[in-house]
């Protein structure tokens, strides 16, 4: 859940750091700066598992702690706002949409393409 958070702050902070470029480009590059950020952690801690020999457990806690806090340090603890309006669309939106109804969530077919 830490690392989500993590992950989600610096995705949420490159998106709104870049108010000027196309909100699709906002939201690829705010993706591949959360994914990056994950892949990161995840490195380090296994390198320093497997380098030091020190049990995953206990650098998995660790980890863990370590990323709630710079998710807290890099957000001042405060929401991040002002981000791009398709954001809201990959979490919410519906395809197919008409008078009858709302028929195909978004995430539901994000879910299914991974």
């Amino acid at each position: 859940g830490s690392l989500v958070a993590l992950t989600g702050v610096v995705a949420a902070l490159v998106m709104q750091a870049l108010p000027e470029s196309s909100p699709h480009a906002a939201i690829a590059l705010g993706l591949v700066g959360g994914i990056a950020t994950g892949a990161a952690v995840g490195a380090v801690s296994g390198a320093i598992v497997a380098r030091f020999l020190i049990p995953p457990f206990i650098v998995t806690l660790a980890a863990m702690l370590m990323a709630r806090g710079f998710a807290f340090i890099l957000c001042d603890g405060q929401p991040v706002y002002d981000l791009p309006d398709g954001f809201r669309w990959l979490g919410a939106g519906f395809i197919f949409e008409s008078g009858r109804g709302r028929h195909i969530p978004v995430p539901v077919l994000s879910m299914l393409g991974v």
